[in-house]
């Protein structure tokens, strides 16, 4: 059975859910979860998807627009801004390092 930061970084689970599941405000549970994991639940999913961006970068010849939309960010501009902050490159530079 996966554990709850693995439920958190694989699901599009809200934290309004989380905190009702665990009867505390948002505010709190957020603080606990950050304290328990040294991560904050968006944060974990935010690097779950940039994660599975990589895979479909790598395993298949998708459009950008096709992978943003499987990974389930806002937009090509989202993702790319955060595929950068994590991975210090852009989605297109990374792919072609890791292919060549």
């Amino acid at each position: 059975m996966p554990s709850l930061p693995q439920v958190v970084a694989l699901h599009c689970v809200d934290l309004d859910t989380l905190a009702r599941l665990a009867g505390l405000s948002q505010s709190h549970y957020s603080q606990a979860f950050k304290a328990s994991t040294g991560a904050a639940p968006h944060q974990l999913q935010l690097q779950a998807r940039i994660e599975r961006s990589k895979a479909l970068l790598l395993d298949t010849n998708g459009w950008l627009e096709a992978i943003v939309s499987a990974t389930g960010l806002a937009d090509a501009v989202h993702f790319g801004r955060t595929f950068r902050k994590l991975t210090n490159a852009t989605p297109a530079a990374w792919r072609t390092d890791r292919l060549t």
